[in-house]
């Protein structure tokens, strides 16, 4: 069975659970680079919808992040 990258691991969580973000991406698969995955998802025609959000982090200061999801056709 070949060794499954990144883009795939992403790939795989959206088909199942709809959607993922920065930090399930980084909690549940050690991917850092959500957006550089994403574009990589891109590149293969496949079509992503994002979403922003606005929030704020653990120290109090503001941030905004990008909540990934199979565009629907």
């Amino acid at each position: 069975m070949p060794k499954l990258t990144q883009t795939d691991l992403v790939l795989m969580h959206m088909e199942t659970f709809g959607e993922i973000s920065p930090a399930v991406a980084l909690s549940e698969y050690g991917i850092q680079r959500l957006a550089s995955r994403i574009f990589d998802l891109e590149r293969r025609g496949v079509r992503v919808h994002s979403r922003m959000y606005a929030g704020v982090n653990k120290i109090g200061l503001p941030v905004r992040y990008a909540v990934y999801s199979l565009a629907e056709d």
